[in-house]
Order: structure tokens, then C-alpha cells, then sequence
């Protein structure tokens, strides 16, 4: 079996020495641990900015690159589905950069978030007392590679069931709320 490193480029999270701390007027925005859900992604609406001043320059997200959270106890990736200007990583995470005709970024997405590579990388995972997958676990990754047509159609078929996950999640919360209202109605609360 291939591995990851043959067909991907990583890159390291954008190092800042400081706390990051939002700053308004700042000309950088950067994705952090507590923006993304490996369900739904992230928001680059939400992000929150930091000013490039006295640092050096970025290497900048674009659409298409795969975020990979190597460090704790979920290990996953999200895509980066939107174009944004001037938007950057937090050290936390890895930066996948594929060359798209070679490898569909929602395929390698799907593929790292699959339980199989979930379980290489509990195996090799380096613990103290937070889980930590380095950069050579990372690139070592078994790595299966289809055919652009199959890479295609797994894609395709991992955004529907995103998309099935989170239209059922809406209905039970729905649901909750209606059965919620009904119960409230039932009892005299004087």
C-alpha cells in the first residue's frame, strides 16, 4: 500500500509565539481548534483576525486544502470549501496541499476521517497525556488512491451523508422541540 507523503504535500499550522487573541482591523484570519466540527467544517465568516505586523509572511489557505487536527483525542480533517483571502491555519493543525487532479481534496477528507486510517492513527498515536499524531505518522499514512472517477464518486457520496447527518439532527431537534410543547401544554405549571 502507498503512502500519504507520495501523493500530498503537508505543511505545519502558521506559528505564533503568542496567545492568539482576536484583534479587530486585523488583516489575517485564522482557523482555530475551536472553529472547526468535523462535521459541518468551518465558517471563515467566523474566524476570528490577527494583524500581520512583525511577522512573517503566510503560506494562505486555499480552497481545496485539508486541515488535519493532530493533536487530542479526535484526529480529523475538514476541507476547506470556501476561497477566502488572506486566511491561515493555527499551529494545531496540519495543512494538506494536493494536487487536485491527482487527488480530490473530499476523497483525501473522507479518507483520513475513514475508520480505517482513524484506527492507524489510535495505533500509532505518541502519548504522554494528550494523543498526538506528528508529522511523520502523518505522511506514513497508508494511503489508497482509485481511480478520478471512484475518488468522484466517494466524494460525492460523503457529502450526501454529511448532509443526511445534519438534516436528521435538525428534524430530532425539531421533533424534541414539538414533543417539548406538547408535554409543557399537559401540565399545569401554577
Amino acid at each position: 500500500m502507498d503512502k500519504l507523503k507520495n501523493y500530498i504535500e503537508i505543511q505545519s499550522g502558521y506559528q505564533i509565539r503568542s496567545k492568539i487573541e482576536h484583534k479587530s482591523g486585523g488583516d489575517i484570519r485564522i482557523v482555530q481548534m475551536k472553529d472547526v466540527d468535523p462535521e459541518t467544517g468551518f465558517d471563515p465568516a467566523e474566524l476570528d483576525t490577527i494583524s500581520s505586523e512583525g511577522r512573517k509572511p503566510p503560506v494562505w489557505l486555499q480552497k481545496g486544502d485539508v486541515l488535519f487536527v493532530g493533536r487530542g483525542y479526535r484526529n480529523f480533517a475538514v476541507l476547506v470549501e470556501h476561497q477566502q483571502e488572506r486566511m491561515v491555519a493555527a499551529p494545531q493543525f496540519f495543512v494538506l496541499k494536493a494536487d487536485s487532479k491527482k487527488v480530490n481534496p473530499t476523497y483525501l477528507t473522507w479518507f483520513l476521517n475513514h475508520r480505517r486510517a482513524q484506527q492507524y492513527f489510535r495505533k500509532m498515536s505518541q502519548s504522554t497525556s494528550l494523543p498526538n499524531i506528528t508529522r511523520t505518522v502523518l505522511e506514513n499514512c497508508p494511503f489508497v488512491l482509485p481511480s478520478p472517477e471512484h475518488q468522484l464518486k466517494l466524494a460525492k457520496l460523503y457529502d450526501l451523508e454529511k448532509k443526511e447527518r445534519m438534516l436528521t439532527l435538525q428534524m430530532l431537534e425539531k421533533r424534541k422541540g414539538m414533543i417539548d410543547m406538547v408535554m409543557d401544554k399537559s401540565i399545569d405549571y401554577k
